[in-house]
């Protein structure tokens, strides 16, 4: 009974991730879907397959100053393959991603599976296939750098916590497995790197219990193991970032003030914009009633002062966030857990966007927020299985 539980469950995600955006099978190529797949020259047969591993993710060299350093070869590969079947009919590549989105639920709830139980799991795994915010990343075909990076980032995780489920023991075959993944996940698009912080949060707090109070003084005995697979995860991390910079010269992509308005400002009007940026996604998240397929220049004016009545809602996202963490480090419970790995999950994918480490091309990209979305949804789901008991 347990087990037709289970295939009933992943069937009706399935159907309900294929029914709401069963309408993407009849669009066309809109927006940046042009440059990636119309005028991308690296999809056409006629190109040498050795070009995926040197373009960006719009067919223009690395090494140009004009390219954008997006260097996602795993997800042109699927772009091509697209051509190879079916040419520019736009058809096949949003059932491609609409296929993808549908795995990428199993998946998810599979994960959300180790930390709940199985039916706040498929409740999560609902919210996430039918979410509003993902509209963009399943319908726009460029969304699939995204979903695919998520599913990659899925099966790395799985693999760890395959490899690690012993803790004092390291199954070094689906050890070596997730670190293949955590490669194709990091260059079908920039994020999946983030994984890594996810796989050591879990090893750490999860896995092996740890808190703050006793961090530094329960480094013994099992926990050198942890050690061990942390010490080669977070190598085969470095080798990654370094292939990645020197795929694109050690050069930062050049945006214009049309990108991102913010990037240009005087401070702190810069810092108040991206952290009131931070605020603004995560009420997208939350509410996502507000959608829109261009947040671009003026879309979101910048916040000039400290006076500004929006850094309100800033202190409140950050005030909740440090609620949390207290939580998380200092309390050894299943809340705590639950809390630390929908918040990894929320956090980490979100960092690369988050304006924190370097300027990014757009003011806000809800496909962005397709994997922090699965954090989200899980702590959504753990609430309501609290109020409903």
């Amino acid at each position: 009974m347990y087990g037709k539980g289970c295939i009933l469950s992943y069937a009706l995600l399935c159907a309900g991730a294929c029914l709401c955006y069963r309408g993407a099978l009849e669009c066309g190529f809109v927006f940046d879907d042009v440059s990636a797949i119309r005028e991308n020259r690296d999809l056409r047969p006629s190109s040498p397959w050795t070009n995926l591993l040197f373009n960006d993710f719009w067919g223009t060299p690395m090494n140009k100053e004009q390219s954008h350093k997006s260097y996602r070869p795993v997800c042109v590969f699927t772009y091509r393959l697209n051509y190879l079947l079916h040419g520019l009919q736009p058809f096949g590549y949003h059932l491609a991603n609409v296929i993808l989105h549908a795995l990428v639920c199993l998946l998810y709830k599979r994960t959300c599976s180790l930390f709940v139980s199985e039916g706040t799991a498929f409740l999560a795994a609902l919210l996430f296939a039918i979410h509003p915010l993902h509209t963009e990343a399943v319908t726009g075909v460029v969304g699939r750098a995204e979903i695919l990076s998520s599913f990659f980032y899925l099966l790395t995780f799985l693999c760890y916590t395959s490899a690690a489920s012993k803790r004092s023991a390291t199954d070094w075959f689906y050890f070596s497995f997730s670190l293949v993944l955590v490669a194709l996940a990091t260059f079908s698009k920039e994020q999946g790197i983030t994984v890594v912080g996810l796989c050591c949060m879990y090893d750490v707090f999860i896995l092996q219990k740890v808190r703050l109070p006793d961090l530094l003084k329960s480094w013994k005995g099992h926990l050198k193991e942890t050690g061990r697979r942390l010490t080669v995860l977070l190598s085969w991390t470095l080798i990654l970032l370094a292939v990645r910079l020197k795929v694109m010269s050690i050069q930062l992509p050049v945006f214009t003030k049309f990108d991102n308005p913010a990037a240009a400002a005087e401070t702190p009007t810069r810092q108040l914009t991206f952290n009131y940026l931070i605020a603004l996604n995560s009420w997208l998240l939350l509410c996502p009633a507000d959608l829109c397929c261009d947040w671009t220049m003026g879309s979101v004016p910048l916040i000039l002062s400290w006076s500004d009545p929006r850094n309100i809602g800033t202190l409140a996202v950050y005030a909740t966030l440090c609620a949390i963490l207290w939580n998380i480090l200092w309390v050894d419970d299943v809340r705590s857990r639950i809390l630390l790995m929908g918040l990894s999950m929320c956090v980490f994918p979100f960092l690369p966007a988050s304006n924190l480490f370097f300027p990014v091309g757009f003011v806000i990209a809800e496909r962005v927020l397709y994997a922090p979305s699965m954090g989200f949804c899980l702590l959504v789901a753990h609430g309501f299985s609290l109020l409903a008991t």
